[in-house]
């Protein structure tokens, strides 16, 4: 690899690091804000658990974290009644998430995007097309991190469902 595009990997890199800090930093400020109990994380399991049940394993692929971190968050969920662990019908030895009715309320009263959220009011200073283009040049960034269309084929999907359904 060359220096320029080995400097502008690191400085990506740096940039893109402190950036998820900030968008991390002000999503759990916000979910503080509106009385919600829970974490980030806790909130990331119930909207991915909104569209269809899934098991533990699958939700820690998509969260790209450990599963074994996600199973004191899952105990929590249950915990407040948010979700439910029910035996899978095709493999009895393990169990699918689903969201309860409390759950499913949750996240109905719950914004999808708040107001003052800092990092969207930031994007909006931008113009569309050079918001487009960011959006293009991540995806594409992942795709060749993963070697998939997949996962931002997945994130596309997701994002779209949801703000259609608060239209």
């Amino acid at each position: 690899m060359d220096t320029l595009s080995s400097q502008v990997a690191l400085e990506t890199r740096i940039l893109l690091l402190v950036l998820n800090k900030h968008i991390k930093k002000e999503f759990e400020r916000n979910l503080h804000k509106t009385g919600a109990n829970i974490s980030g994380l806790q909130y990331g399991v119930l909207r991915l658990l909104k569209h269809k049940s899934q098991t533990l394993s699958t939700l820690s692929h998509k969260m790209m974290v450990e599963a074994a971190t996600l199973v004191p968050v899952i105990d929590a969920l249950e915990h407040k009644g948010y979700l439910k662990r029910v035996p899978d019908r095709m493999d009895r030895r393990r169990n699918m998430l689903s969201l309860t009715d409390t759950g499913k309320e949750f996240l109905i009263h719950m914004p999808l995007m708040p107001q003052d959220d800092i990092f969207t009011s930031s994007l909006k200073t931008i113009d569309m097309g050079r918001q487009k283009e960011l959006l293009h040049l991540l995806r594409t960034l992942l795709n060749k991190m993963t070697g998939s269309t997949s996962v931002t084929d997945e994130i596309h999907e997701v994002a779209a469902e949801e703000f259609s359904q608060t239209e």
